[in-house]
């Protein structure tokens, strides 16, 4: 049985739309960072991951971990009722059901 190793599982190719997604996603969660006035060494302590890795998620250099989504929503959620700066206003749901990067402004 032949066995991924990490340097191989991370070297895939993507589409050019996952790629314009995760930078797209980046530039969000660093906007909503910033709009809350966490520091990027703040949002790797909460997300327990290191100021470096921050920085790739933010660069689009670097795919948000799923299982790290939940941690990065309450860490970038507004502390008003409305809701607005919420990282799930980053994302949209088109007709055919594919999650796409909400460019405009949070609702």
């Amino acid at each position: 049985m032949q066995h991924l190793n990490r340097d191989a599982a991370s070297s895939m190719a993507i589409s050019k739309a996952e790629r314009s997604f995760i930078v797209a996603f980046g530039q969000r969660l660093a906007a909503l960072r910033k709009e809350r006035g966490l520091t990027q060494v703040q949002l790797a302590d909460l997300l327990d991951v290191s100021q470096q890795t921050v920085t790739a998620y933010e660069n689009g250099t670097r795919r948000v971990p799923i299982s790290t989504l939940p941690t990065c929503h309450a860490a970038t959620r507004s502390s008003n009722r409305s809701g607005s700066g919420r990282l799930s206003s980053a994302l949209a749901i088109s007709r055919n059901g594919t999650v796409l990067p909400n460019l405009g402004q949070p609702a």
